[in-house]
């Protein structure tokens, strides 16, 4: 069973084709720094402020463009659907919320999710724990 799976974080995503055991593989990767600095890194060349002003703008300014990169990778979901018959998401609680407020039917029918983030594993260890947890099969 062709599998698309798609690890995520807030910042940073990958994109695997799972066709059985022995065939697993990236097909894309992306990567928004704007979506990773934290509170303080942006804007930083503007006075800080004791009313919480400032800092409530920079973690807006971050949750939006992780927001964007959200839009941006179920943009990229939606165009290979068609080709696959289940759809694996493995994100943290947060930025998996957010993926969802992205999904089509067609998606939802096909999808099974993880609240894991397995952006920071290589591909082997991102299929092995696929396979520990069964959302892909031999």
């Amino acid at each position: 069973m062709k599998t698309l799976v798609l690890a995520a974080d807030g910042s940073r995503a990958r994109l695997f084709v799972h066709w059985n055991v022995h065939n697993f593989e990236q097909i894309s990767s992306w990567d928004s720094p704007q979506a990773r600095h934290l509170p303080g890194e942006t804007n930083s060349d503007k006075h800080g402020s004791f009313g919480g002003n400032a800092y409530d703008a920079e973690v807006d300014a971050q949750r939006h463009a992780q927001q964007l990169f959200a839009k941006e990778l179920m943009h990229d979901v939606k165009q290979k659907e068609k080709d696959f018959e289940r759809i694996v998401i493995a994100a943290p609680p947060k930025f998996l919320g957010e993926l969802r407020s992205h999904l089509t039917p067609a998606i939802n029918q096909k999808l099974s999710t993880l609240t894991r983030d397995f952006t920071h594993l290589k591909p082997q260890e991102v299929h092995q724990r696929l396979m520990e947890a069964e959302t892909v099969t031999l």
